[in-house]
């Protein structure tokens, strides 16, 4: 299936009738936030993913028990097993040719949200899906004890695109890299070590989740922007909107395409990560990367409960035989 579109909308939505919750529950508190909300609403079905890591033990148990609590299964699926999402997906989720599904990605990681896209892009029992995606804004708890530059406690496992997001198969001589800021000051370095870029275009998130969060961004990441983006400052995009993040990244990279590789890196919220994964299911040449690793030192996540969830429209559907024979 084609995407067709990417929206913003009212978070009003997730109260209206849909075919199936999705969310995972980990150590972080506010990944019940959502569910605690819709729980109560007629012919609500939720499927619950959890981790099979052991990280924050006693955290996530806190977190299992609010869905045990109200008879939710928590299923565990370890962090890179994409297939394995595919064949709960292919169990669970109805066999309509229309449905609405509403995903709760505030804890999920990203290889897990992208599971889930390519499960309903590629599903042959569909025509009409319509995503949405809901994201609960976050304050970090004790972020005191997390190392900041020139230290840093998160260990780099890998660096590769995500699965179906690899790219244009055939390779030009200059690469172009989109790095998207967030609060871990290593990770765009090892990226750009990796890729070599000619050229790096940056943004991040601002207005962030709260109100000291843009300039702690780019605080955390001067070095970086010191040694690989001399080009200006770097383009704030508001982390309540998925669908700035799609339409301006898709404006950065659209001069290059077909000229260079192009690499989108987002490193920052989840917003602005699921916004750089639909500019590469929209535009097939772009590759998504994604940082592979984990802190030592793990921080609590709690609700902000004072304003609304980011909640993103986001439809795929069938193009009909004849609508493509017009077009041609």
């Amino acid at each position: 299936m084609d995407l067709l579109k990417v929206e913003d909308c009212d978070s009003s939505v997730l109260n209206e009738p849909h075919d199936l919750f999705i969310c995972a529950s980990g150590y972080e508190r506010r990944s019940t936030h959502l569910f605690q909300k819709l729980i109560g609403n007629p012919k609500f079905r939720a499927l619950v993913f959890g981790f099979e890591s052991s990280c924050q033990p006693d955290w996530r148990a806190e977190s299992d028990a609010v869905f045990e609590r109200h008879r939710t299964a928590v299923t565990l699926v370890s962090g890179d097993q994409e297939t394995t999402i595919f064949e709960i997906l292919g169990r669970v989720v109805p066999k309509y040719q229309k449905l609405r599904i509403v995903i709760d990605y505030s804890s999920m990681p990203r290889s897990w949200m992208n599971a889930i896209i390519n499960f309903f892009k590629f599903g042959i029992d569909f025509v009409d899906i319509e995503l949405l995606f809901s994201y609960t804004r976050g304050r970090h708890i004790g972020r005191a004890s997390v190392p900041e530059y020139p230290v840093s406690d998160y260990l780099i496992s890998r660096i590769d695109s995500l699965t179906t997001l690899e790219g244009a198969a055939v390779r030009q001589n200059k690469t172009l890299a989109v790095v998207g800021l967030g609060f871990e000051w290593i990770a765009p370095f090892a990226a750009c070590e990796l890729l070599e870029p000619d050229e790096v275009k940056v943004f991040y998130a601002n207005p962030g989740s709260l109100p000291d969060y843009a300039d702690r961004a780019l605080g955390l990441n001067r070095r970086f922007l010191d040694e690989f983006f001399r080009d200006g400052v770097p383009l704030g995009i508001s982390v309540a909107s998925v669908e700035s993040v799609f339409r301006i990244v898709a404006e950065l990279v659209a001069p290059s395409l077909g000229l260079r590789n192009v690499a989108l890196i987002p490193l920052g919220p989840k917003p602005h990560v699921l916004g750089c994964m639909l500019v590469s299911n929209r535009l097939r040449d772009v590759t998504c990367m994604y940082v592979r690793g984990a802190r030592q030192i793990v921080q609590q996540v709690e609700a902000v409960e004072e304003v609304a969830p980011v909640v993103t429209k986001v439809q795929f559907a069938k193009i009909g035989i004849a609508e493509v024979e017009t077009d041609e």
